[in-house]
């Protein structure tokens, strides 16, 4: 049986959502490896969330009020992680990059049978930090197989803003704060059978935050910002979660997002 049922739904049932797919595309060359992670990501009820019972007669015939929707979340589940070999030039990581994506394209379900228009979404979520904006502009010219693209230059400040070229700037504390919302709520799974899970696992161990005297943030694996244990993937990772709570989501800037990933910032170094 398909996901999406093989009878036509009643008019009160609505077929769910397909996943989307967010594509998190962390840059390096020499000293780091590029990393790709591709997340799934589902909408569930939201925790606590007041379970919806079944429409009684008079809903299922339009006559009386439906109930208030179910708040939903997301949730992730890495299917993919891949780090590309130190040196690798930059052409052939953005052809290796586009190559995944036609992949995952052509691997998709099809478009649920009553809502033909509603088809699963690819992100391509892009740190066009410093030389990325290189990286950034083949990818532009590049056939991405339908996915869309977002760019995001990583700051040390607070806020998030649209800067030129249309790329995201984004906060190392707010990118921090989403995965760590995520773990904490065990909305983040990883498959224990792919080539990088170990990888991810020893970068999330050793990845903290650190905030200076200044007030600015340092991240790091280890003692250093991307210097010892590297923390490559845990950034792709991090921006595609990033992304599905912000942009996917509507999310925007929850006051409530610093609260629960608190305990994760520290004093200065």
């Amino acid at each position: 049986m398909d996901p999406y049922g093989t009878t036509d739904p009643t008019p009160w049932e609505a077929p769910p959502a397909p996943p989307d797919y967010l594509v998190g595309l962390d840059l390096g060359r020499q000293q780091d490896h590029t990393a790709l992670a591709i997340l799934e990501r589902t909408e569930r009820p939201a925790a606590g969330a007041p379970v919806a019972g079944p429409p009684s007669f008079v809903e299922r015939l339009g006559l009386g009020k439906r109930p208030d929707p179910v708040p939903m979340e997301g949730h992730y589940g890495a299917v993919h992680l891949e780090r590309y070999e130190l040196g690798c030039p930059y052409p052939e990581q953005v052809a290796r990059t586009v190559a995944t994506l036609a992949r995952l394209r052509d691997e998709l379900p099809p478009a649920p049978r009553f809502a033909p228009a509603r088809r699963s979404r690819i992100v391509l979520v892009v740190d066009g930090t410093g030389v990325g904006t290189a990286i950034v502009d083949l990818l532009r010219a590049a056939d991405l197989a339908g996915a869309q693209l977002v760019p995001v230059v990583i700051h040390g400040g607070e806020a998030v803003g649209v800067g030129d070229g249309g790329a995201w700037r984004v906060p190392k504390r707010l990118l921090a704060s989403h995965l760590q919302v995520a773990l904490q709520t065990r909305r983040l799974r990883v498959a224990g059978g792919l080539p990088e899970a170990a990888t991810l696992v020893a970068e999330l161990r050793n990845f903290r935050v650190k905030v200076s005297l200044g007030g600015h943030d340092a991240y790091g694996a280890g003692e250093d910002w991307r210097q010892g244990n590297h923390d490559d993937v845990v950034l792709s990772v991090a921006m595609a979660i990033w992304y599905g709570e912000h942009g996917l989501a509507g999310s925007g800037l929850a006051d409530a997002v610093f609260a629960r990933a608190a305990s994760w910032v520290t004093g200065p170094a």
